[in-house]
């Protein structure tokens, strides 16, 4: 994952909005976002080559993502993936706070990251960069390859969209008809914004909900690259940076694999989409799921 925007209680309605794109090379087998037949609770896409995920959340609102930071010269190739930290929170069963203790006294096996984990809406973010540990306060946060709320340009750009989305978006006097309880998928190709409907129905994806979660993925396709003097330098040569600068990476071999919108609403209903990238740069699929948190009496 290479920039997470995080709202924590940015919107009367919605106690978290989640915007995320994954860069990566597309030569790196992946498997989209869906519900595991290993760990049927678990929502998530799937690194195939180091078995874990960048980015994922459960039936019982577990949420966890990770984004790696950028420092070339401390990269080892033998460090442990980064990816099962997400995976393994998502399919164990420890608080995020009992997770972080045990994790910080290994922390620095793995090569640079920042961590986001906790039981919606509740979230924290651990990097073992600095060894800190924040809560996330409501507002909008952003991530990218360095710490949290560094103001590199595509953060910031992240940053305003998402605000901007939220600021113009409303729900009808009656919202609960917008979020349909239990289960219910819905796979569709390109960019359908009206697709055949499975399960019988799924008010969540059809009308107000799905402007927001396309205003916000039209947030996420922001292909401008950053002023030349807005540049961070992170050790890679500046071409590279400059390649990397924009919101939406294409690359050629790496770029934006996957863009992922996440939206939770106070009776713990969940909206998330998984829009998938060829290497091209252009849309190749969308994957969406709606369902309603089960209460486990979990605290975080």
């Amino acid at each position: 994952m290479c920039l997470l925007v995080i709202g924590v209680d940015a919107h009367p309605e919605l106690p978290l909005v989640v915007a995320a794109n994954r860069d990566e090379y597309f030569d790196r087998e992946t498997e989209a976002a869906g519900f595991w037949k290993d760990a049927p609770h678990v929502l998530a896409g799937r690194d195939l080559k180091g078995g874990g995920t960048w980015l994922g959340v459960t039936r019982t609102g577990r949420f966890a993502a990770l984004t790696n930071y950028r420092d070339p010269a401390s990269r080892r190739p033998s460090a442990p993936s980064r990816g099962k930290l997400v995976s393994d929170f998502l399919t164990g069963n420890q608080s995020a706070e009992s997770y972080l203790a045990a994790l910080r006294a290994r922390a620095a096996e793995y090569n640079g990251f920042n961590f986001v984990v906790g039981s919606l809406p509740s979230l924290r973010c651990y990097s073992n960069v600095n060894g800190e540990k924040t809560v996330l306060d409501p507002g909008i946060h952003g991530l990218s390859n360095h710490l949290l709320d560094t103001t590199w340009p595509k953060v910031r750009r992240g940053v305003e969209g998402v605000r901007e989305a939220l600021a113009d978006f409303r729900l009808p006097t009656c919202p609960t008809k917008l979020w349909r309880s239990g289960i219910s998928d819905l796979r569709f190709a390109g960019r359908q914004t009206r697709p055949q409907q499975e399960g019988g129905g799924m008010g969540l994806l059809l009308g107000h909900a799905d402007r927001l979660v396309e205003t916000i993925f039209h947030v996420l396709e922001d292909s401008e690259s950053a002023p030349d003097e807005e540049l961070p330098n992170t050790g890679v040569p500046f071409e590279v940076e400059k390649r990397l600068s924009p919101i939406l990476v294409n690359m050629g071999r790496y770029g934006t694999r996957c863009s992922t919108v996440v939206l939770v609403d106070r009776q713990g209903n969940v909206r998330f989409v998984e829009r998938t990238r060829d290497p091209t740069g252009a849309v190749a699929s969308t994957v969406g799921h709606a369902f309603t948190i089960e209460s486990t009496g979990e605290n975080d």
